[in-house]
């Protein structure tokens, strides 16, 4: 006996109808009805939940039916290459995910000149102001610098920074102001590092008043 007489049979013995088999397994009546006339096969899982509600074996339910075992078995083989592929596929994309905000991340933020062969040169510009050339990649531009002074040891030190530019102008040289008030007392500038490395040492001259 074929799957899908079996179904019919095992219906009917249960006083079923086919909306109401069709319910309990929650496919349509037109899947059922597709099933008893042998124009296609339910799937693995809903056999699975028949043989089940029918109380009784796989094997009593498929039992003659050799084709639709071979088509269960070629699902199954099926189904286990898509869902190694599948498992795959979102380690693929969770990997590039990462690698792509890490990358993006490194990208955007600003960054902290942190070596002295990144600094070329150091001008004190006749207003007093410091212009500093750097070697930064080229898709990178000098954004920022924080300064800070120790009045005991008349040294202002600084720090620069730079970030992506996305207008791609590489600007690799950045000017610090002239402030008469906080380089009072000053006469030596530092380029440090974030830990406080020295990159480069300059004694300012006298500054305008």
């Amino acid at each position: 006996m074929i799957i899908s007489e079996k179904i019919k049979e095992e219906r009917l013995k249960h006083n079923w109808t086919q909306e109401e088999l069709a319910q309990m397994l929650n496919v349509s009546r037109s899947a059922v009805s597709s099933w008893e006339v042998g124009r296609n096969y339910p799937d693995l899982e809903t056999i699975i939940a028949m043989s089940e509600l029918f109380d009784i074996s796989l094997d009593d339910l498929l039992k003659g039916d050799k084709e639709v075992v071979e088509q269960i078995s070629d699902d199954t083989k099926t189904r286990k290459d898509q869902s190694k592929k599948i498992r795959w596929l979102v380690i693929t994309i969770i990997v590039l995910i990462s690698f792509g905000g890490i990358f993006g991340y490194r990208s955007i933020r600003n960054i902290d000149i942190s070596s002295d062969d990144q600094i070329q040169l150091v001008t004190v510009l006749n207003n007093g102001d410091i212009k500093v050339n750097t070697s930064i990649p080229f898709y990178r531009s000098m954004s920022s610098y924080m300064s800070s002074k120790d009045t005991e040891s008349s040294v202002i030190e600084i720090t620069l920074g730079y970030s992506f530019d996305w207008s791609f102008k590489h600007k690799e040289s950045i000017v610090i102001p002239y402030d008469k008030e906080f380089f009072n007392g000053i006469d030596t500038l530092h380029i440090v590092s974030p830990d406080g490395e020295v990159l480069s040492s300059i004694p300012l001259n006298e500054k305008k008043n």
